[in-house]
This record gives C-alpha cells, sequence and structure tokens, in this order.
C-alpha cells in the first residue's frame, strides 16, 4: 500500500488547515455525493471530470488524497494514476480507485495497478469515511471523539451500525487516555441525533460510562438527548450523576457549575 505524505509544501492548498479531496470522475452526481461526504469532515473536496482536468489541478494543488473512478473510459484511470506519480506535488498522496460494489475484475485491475485501496459504488457514508482516514493516516475516532474548550466531546451518529459500533469500541481506550493525560475532566455525550435509541445505544454510552467509573476519574459529565425518556440515561452504571441536557448549551452550563 502507499502511504500518504502530509507535506505539501511542493503545491498549494485551497486551505492548509483542512484535508483537501481530489475526486475524479466523469459523472457529476458521483462528486457531488462525496463532496457532502467530505463536508461532514470539515473536508475540501475539488472535482475533475477528465484526466487532463486532473493532471492540470495537480500542477499548481496538492491534495492529502486523490480518487479515482476505475469506469473512466480508455483505461484513463490507471493512466492518471501513473501520470499523478511523476508530479512532484502529488506524488506521495494515496490515490484510491472508486469501483462499482461487487465488480471484483476492477478492485484486482486497481490494487495491481498500485491504487492504495477502493471504495464502492454506491458509497457508504461510514465505510468511504473510515477508508479514507486510514489511507490518509487521520485518527478515524475524531468522527466522534472531540476536544471542544475544557471538554471531551463525545457524538454518537445517526444510525448505529455494526461498523460504527466496532469502530468506536476500537477507540474507546485510546481516548479515555489521551484525555486523562491532557488533565480533561469534563465530558459531554451528545445522543441527540440518533433516529433510534436501542439496545446498540445503549450499550455503548454503558460502556462508556462504566470504564470511566471503573478508573474513578474524577470526571463529571452530561448528555444531550431528547425525548421522554431522556431520564433513563441516569440509570446506566456509572451515569447517575450524569446532567440530562436537551441542548449543548445547556451540558455546558450544567458543567459550568461549582
Amino acid at each position: 500500500k502507499e502511504v500518504a505524505n502530509k507535506d505539501t509544501h511542493h503545491g498549494i492548498k485551497a486551505d492548509a488547515s483542512k484535508v483537501g479531496l481530489l475526486v475524479v470522475d466523469d459523472q457529476p452526481a458521483i462528486i457531488q455525493q462525496l463532496q457532502k461526504i467530505a463536508e461532514h469532515n470539515d473536508w475540501i473536496t475539488q472535482g475533475a471530470g477528465s484526466e487532463a482536468e486532473a493532471i492540470s489541478i495537480c500542477e499548481n494543488t496538492s491534495f492529502d488524497a486523490i480518487l479515482i473512478s476505475m469506469a473512466l473510459p480508455d483505461d484513463a484511470a490507471v493512466d492518471l494514476r501513473r501520470k499523478l506519480k511523476t508530479n512532484s506535488n502529488v506524488m506521495n498522496t494515496p490515490v484510491l480507485g472508486m469501483i462499482v460494489k461487487g465488480d471484483e475484475a476492477a478492485q484486482t485491475k486497481a490494487i495491481d495497478s498500485g491504487f492504495a485501496d477502493c471504495i464502492n459504488k454506491p458509497f457508504d457514508r461510514n465505510k468511504t469515511e473510515a477508508t479514507l482516514y486510514e489511507v490518509m493516516q487521520l485518527d478515524s475516532s475524531a468522527r466522534y471523539f472531540k476536544v471542544i474548550d475544557d471538554f471531551l466531546f463525545f457524538k454518537l451518529p445517526e444510525v448505529l451500525s455494526n461498523f460504527i459500533i466496532n469502530d468506536i469500541n476500537e477507540n474507546l481506550d485510546t481516548r479515555i487516555n489521551s484525555t486523562i493525560n491532557a488533565g480533561i475532566v469534563k465530558m459531554i455525550i451528545d445522543v441527540s441525533d440518533l433516529e433510534e435509541v436501542g439496545e446498540e445505544a445503549v450499550e455503548v454510552v454503558g460502556e462508556f460510562a462504566e470504564k470511566i467509573e471503573e478508573l474513578k476519574l474524577p470526571m463529571r459529565a452530561a448528555i444531550v438527548a431528547m425525548g421522554e425518556e431522556s431520564e433513563m440515561w441516569n440509570n446506566l452504571d456509572g451515569a447517575e450523576e450524569w446532567g440530562i441536557c436537551e441542548t449543548l448549551e445547556q451540558a455546558k452550563e450544567f458543567l459550568a457549575r461549582d
């Protein structure tokens, strides 16, 4: 696999503080779909409709990842990847192939041609994000955990698939340890976006609460939850003293109290 190189001094990024993606596809709808996924992560996306346009863009701009449709005509995807690897702006940038789900021939061709990985169409947002985080060597747990001001913010997405649950659980200990190391003693768990508060959500939050309790951390917490059953979160082991709030601002006010 290729390894992403975060050095971008050979080119000019649209915004040096953000991740930049180049999407090469002759179907505008595909570019738009990936732009929406990128926006969810506060990434910047630029689209190119052809091999020639992509090469022209990369003459003056660097990116953190490049996605090329394997369905481009005349074997253009493989040819474009080869040409980009001679461009000093993007020669160390991971290049991914976009393939139709189940097209094993296209996937084999991409991997054999040196593509870093493949992303399936139609796009599964969570899997697409996870693949991009991996090839760009970014912390995938940043999708759920953030440090805001002086507290740890843990936000559950709208839908908790097995893939997301595993991703959260794999990063839970690391996030708790980094929180301890940073001296953070406040946290907010936001479950307000959940389409359904099912057993899976309760288990994820419950495991987080239990880990905090087991470590005997002096952690103050609030949970952002909506609906008549929001008080049930206080029934979880380790969450008995958590504040139950309807908004993030209310949660901040709760944690600001002495």
